[in-house]
């Protein structure tokens, strides 16, 4: 992905419209703070009332919410590039392919500490990994939407780190050991 400018001022929750990708979690984090960003909630299917549900709660904690269905690959990608901060919070997810798409465009991430997406950052490097409680959560997204400069050395040292670490012939040549 090229990297990303960060330049749209929302925070990005990515994955399918269902509860267990943790949507709510992100609308519960953004509304312990005093004046919550907008969050996009993009999705590519999910279940019918889900959006309605999802808007509902952020209602209740005054989160401006878009949500934006039926995603194509393109239009992830611009996303991913323009969100100042990517946040999964996806429960008990196995691993976290779109974390590591948010830092291969440039931008930091928000991880919750459960399932395998802890593995996709280097926290304090590439990005965070908070507790899904929403009040830690929360505060670990004000402290990265707040400090800019930090944003990009993030999002800076999360692309060269997939590139080091994730790219087609390094994990290729990790299948063949694995195999050998």
């Amino acid at each position: 992905l090229p990297p990303g400018a960060g330049d749209g001022d929302f925070v990005l929750s990515p994955g399918a419209l269902i509860p267990q990708k943790g949507h709510g979690r992100v609308i519960r984090a953004l509304g312990t703070w005093p004046s919550p960003p907008p969050l996009v909630v993009a999705g590519f299917h999910g279940r019918s009332g889900y959006a309605a549900r999802l808007r509902r709660l952020a209602a209740l904690h005054h989160v401006p919410l878009r949500i934006v269905r039926d995603l194509d690959p393109e239009t992830l990608r611009r996303f991913l590039g323009q969100a100042r901060v990517t946040t999964i919070a996806a429960v008990r997810e196995p691993f976290g392919l779109v974390s590591l798409e948010a830092q291969a465009a440039g931008r930091p991430v928000v991880v919750v500490d459960e399932g395998g997406l802890p593995e996709t950052v280097a926290p304090g490097e590439t990005g965070l990994v908070s507790s899904p409680r929403a009040e830690e959560f929360g505060e670990a997204l004000h402290s990265l939407w707040a400090d800019a400069p930090r944003q990009e050395q993030m999002g800076a040292r999360g692309r060269e780190r997939v590139a080091e670490l994730y790219s087609i012939e390094r994990c290729g040549a990790r299948l063949e050991a694995a195999l050998g």
